[in-house]
């Protein structure tokens, strides 16, 4: 439902966008998008250690300001990891809001970048029975590869990791919309 969702609205937008005029620099403004996202975690806790991977999403807004660095927010369900064992059951359910710095190397209808920001980081679910809700502010980096069509339509590529006690990467492949 939610793919579908995120199809309809991309093609919504990237209609309102074609009739943009493109008489605006391609580096410059605000742009919106989202992202199919897979998380890969690495949990260990006093009950067990595992290993797992979940698919989610993002979306995200953020403003270029010039044309090596901009600003970005954006939401992220991270996903639902679960694993059972004969020493009890472990469930999370990880979300996440984010801001982050951007730098950006533009090379005409290519651009790479990276980003350094923080997280507010929820997880909610339970180990063996008992629940837990615990959110908690931690540093994030990342890269990304993207390409820009017609100086307003685009798809990107994003690797991001979290500086949290366990390991937690994200890969996300979307696309955005330049105003």
């Amino acid at each position: 439902m939610i793919r579908r969702f995120l199809i309809a609205a991309f093609v919504s937008l990237a209609a309102f966008v074609s009739l943009i005029a493109t008489s605006t620099p391609a580096h410059a403004g605000f742009y919106v998008g989202a992202s199919y996202l897979s998380t890969d975690a690495d949990f260990s806790n006093a009950v067990e250690n595992f290993s797992t991977n979940d698919s989610g999403w993002k979306a995200f807004a953020g403003w270029t300001f010039f044309k090596f660095a901009g600003l970005e927010v954006s939401y992220r369900d991270l996903g639902t990891f679960k694993d059972s064992s004969s020493t009890g059951s472990v469930n999370a359910d990880l979300h996440a809001y984010d801001a982050a710095i951007r730098g950006i190397i533009p090379l005409h209808w290519f651009e790479i970048s990276g980003k350094v920001g923080y997280a507010d980081i929820t997880s909610e679910g339970g180990i063996s029975g008992v629940s837990f809700n615990e959110s908690d502010w931690k540093a994030f980096y990342g890269v990304g590869l993207g390409f820009i069509f017609g100086g307003h339509f685009g798809i990107r590529a994003e690797w991001e990791t979290y500086n949290t006690d366990q390991d937690l990467n994200t890969f996300s492949l979307g696309a955005l919309i330049k105003f």
